[in-house]
């Protein structure tokens, strides 16, 4: 399998561990100056950057991104794993809805992957991250752009589950709060990859954020992300584990034509 990263200023740490173990491993990697350079290779590679890389990548290969895997399992939707009220809409019609004193957590759906989840008090708030993160055109159709946004929650800790072929493979913090919060329950963590095991909804490689409440003792979900342009966070999970991951979610989408594993959701 041949590996197209972008230049190394570019998801610098995926990019690093990448490039180490597919060098160790004996893979052809090469180098794509994206956007400026367009011109992906004509045979099958495998794509590692950012967001826009991998689907400029995957559509070039004839990839259907039109959906990609389910941020919110629904075998997780329940108060083992989930307590928050989770709903979902069109841009438009949460512009249009009144927005609580503590505001929503917003994560997209479609566009896939196209903006980092995150809390705002406001719809403007949230527009403006959207064009920073260059989400959309300025002249974007809000009634095609689909977000899921829930009650936002204060955890004390956030953590990253790496999960490949439904195993827990190693894990990494990627909050900034303090040393001395707790992790959270193993078991709980255990018992949500069982439970998509269960229900056949979940990728060959993925991963699970989740945190510990600021009661200090209640771990919860805080989102699912696929294994594609996936965040690497400093903790346990050798650079090897990590290239196993997007090398087990590539062959899988390979395959499928297709981020999908199911049918795409339907909205409210």
């Amino acid at each position: 399998m041949r590996i197209v990263t972008q230049p190394a200023g570019v998801s610098s740490q995926e990019n690093f561990a990448v490039r180490m173990a597919a060098r160790d491993q004996g893979y052809t990697l090469s180098t794509l100056n994206w956007p400026e350079n367009t011109k992906f290779p004509s045979r099958s590679f495998m794509p590692v950057g950012s967001v826009a890389f991998c689907l400029a990548a995957f559509q070039h290969m004839g990839i259907d991104t039109r959906f990609g895997w389910n941020g919110y399992p629904i075998g997780l939707l329940h108060r083992t794993f989930f307590r928050r009220n989770l709903f979902a809409a069109s841009l438009a019609a949460l512009q249009q809805s009144e927005w609580p004193a503590t505001g929503w957590f917003v994560k997209p759906i479609w566009p896939v992957k196209s903006f980092s989840a995150q809390v705002h008090p406001d719809f403007e708030s949230l527009k403006t991250h959207l064009l920073q993160e260059n989400a959309f055109p300025v002249e974007a159709d809000f009634t095609t752009f689909r977000v899921y946004y829930a009650e936002p929650v204060r955890f004390v800790s956030e953590w990253r589950y790496y999960i490949v072929e439904g195993e827990i493979l190693g894990f990494g913090r990627y909050d900034n709060g303090t040393e001395l919060a707790p992790t959270p329950r193993p078991e709980v963590v255990r018992d949500a990859v069982a439970q998509l095991k269960r229900s056949r909804d979940l990728p060959a490689g993925f991963a699970l954020d989740f945190g510990v409440l600021d009661d200090l003792q209640t771990t919860e979900l805080v989102e699912a992300n696929d294994g594609w342009a996936l965040g690497l966070y400093k903790g346990n999970l050798h650079r090897d584990f990590y290239f196993k991951l997007l090398q087990a979610r590539f062959k899988e989408i390979q395959d499928k034509k297709s981020l999908q594993l199911k049918a795409a959701p339907r909205l409210g």
